[in-house]
């Protein structure tokens, strides 16, 4: 905007009234249970793992992160690098279900001896399991989603 000469102020104005895209990136607060909900849904790409682990590294925080994800499709022959990379930077999260699929086999090989590590058949029983580990005030990301036919 700033190289077409738009004004700056305004630009800003009209930056800040972009809606959010659903699923990417939107964060749900329960004001009655206090749980804030983060689905990452559509953000199924090794970048878009690693920037939004590194995010939930980087918070001050005093609640449980329970981290939910399938893991990543369609990686070809690197689905295994790039999903123990991932398991990697997720070690410091408090509570992780994982849903099988080829990818988070390799993901619970690395996360193996983490004391809160979950793996489920699918996506209905991860997120029932993420709903009933959390408290008040705790955090449940979604990170990525497939369809069913992926799982195997």
């Amino acid at each position: 905007g700033l190289q077409l000469w738009i004004d700056e102020t305004k630009l800003r104005e009209r930056i800040q009234n972009i809606p959010f895209v659903e699923h990417r990136n939107q964060i749900l607060r329960n004001e009655q249970t206090w749980i804030t909900v983060i689905v990452e849904s559509y953000n199924g790409n090794k970048k878009g793992f690693l920037s939004l682990l590194k995010y939930l590294e980087s918070v001050p925080r005093s609640w449980k992160i329970i981290y939910v994800t399938p893991g990543i499709v369609e990686l070809g022959d690197k689905v295994e690098e790039a999903h123990r990379q991932i398991a990697q930077t997720m070690i410091h999260l408090d509570i992780i279900v994982l849903i099988d699929s080829p990818g988070t086999r390799y993901m619970k090989e690395v996360l193996f001896d983490h004391t809160d590590l979950h793996m489920v058949d699918d996506t209905e029983e991860a997120h029932k399991l993420a709903i009933s580990l959390a408290w008040t005030g705790d955090c449940i990301v979604f990170q990525n989603d497939w369809t069913d036919n992926y799982f195997s």
